[in-house]
């Protein structure tokens, strides 16, 4: 039932700019999906985190760095600990 609602709070604010594409990385207080812009014409897709702190509203944040679609395991377990220790930028 809560996955739903993260769900359901993730597409509300993505608003048909994104489709998700995959679940990458799941912790208590915040959740990373590979997302696909929909205009993508391009071999490239970004990461969105969904942070859910108990004592916060829920939030998205986009990481503005593009991966390659044919990215392996490994380069995207970098790019998702790089966008972790750098701070991902808040979706407007």
């Amino acid at each position: 039932m809560v996955v739903d609602c993260f769900n359901e709070f993730l597409e509300s604010e993505l608003q048909g700019e994104y489709v998700v594409k995959e679940q990458v990385f799941d912790t208590k207080n915040f959740t990373v999906y590979i997302v696909t812009p929909v205009d993508n014409k391009i071999e490239y897709e970004r990461l969105i985190l969904l942070k859910h702190l108990s004592n916060e509203e829920p939030s998205v944040h986009i990481w503005e760095t593009c991966i390659c679609k044919k990215a392996t395991k490994m380069e995207i377990a970098k790019e998702v600990t790089e966008a972790i220790q750098s701070g991902f930028i808040k979706k407007d």
